[in-house]
């Protein structure tokens, strides 16, 4: 008895943490690219969250009142749920012309309570570029972030993009895939 207590504690210890992951918020997406023939210029997503997590947000984020969001109200309120989205940068991972951004030189031009409940987020890229590659994950898989099925991207006539499935790691439920948008003018 005291030997298999020993064993199991010990597989305990090299149980993979991440594999045994799983998403507690939903999060669906469709993405607006904004530029024209000179180069993109910003990512306006939209997000449509889980109703527990959409409920937490709106709670934490009436500010005084104010139904809508800014800069300066996701500021004030340093532990509400849209800056723990925030200090993951989103879970954006951006390349622009050849070139991995770091998360800090990720912009949050704003954000605002969409009509339909949803939020919008604009992310301005630091420069015009002629490419940009995108894609919206979390590596823990504590969020589930997943492109609406029903046009996930709007894009001006001038930019071109494709959509990719990209496998990111594997978990005990199958392999953790995120979509991967190419842009390019």
């Amino acid at each position: 008895m005291m030997r298999a207590a020993i064993i199991f504690l010990m597989l305990l210890c090299f149980w993979p943490r991440g594999a045994a992951a799983h998403p507690h918020i939903y999060a669906d997406y469709k993405v607006e690219v904004v530029g024209d023939a000179a180069g993109i210029r910003a990512l306006k997503f939209h997000f449509t969250f889980d109703d527990m997590y959409t409920t937490i947000i709106t709670s934490e984020l009436h500010v005084a009142g104010a139904p809508q969001l800014d800069n300066k109200n996701t500021m004030v309120k340093r532990d509400n749920a849209v800056d723990f989205l925030a200090g993951q940068h989103f879970y954006l991972f951006l390349t622009e012309n050849g070139r991995v951004l770091p998360q800090q030189e990720i912009n949050i031009m704003s954000a605002d309570k969409a009509a339909d409940g949803g939020y919008d987020f604009i992310f301005q890229l630091p420069a015009a570029a002629r490419q940009v590659i995108f894609s919206v994950y979390d590596p823990t898989y504590y969020i589930s972030v997943t492109p609406v099925a029903d046009a996930p991207l709007k894009i001006p006539p001038s930019v071109h993009c494709d959509m990719k499935t990209k496998d990111i790691a594997p978990t005990v439920w199958g392999m953790l895939q995120a979509q991967e948008v190419s842009c390019g003018v």
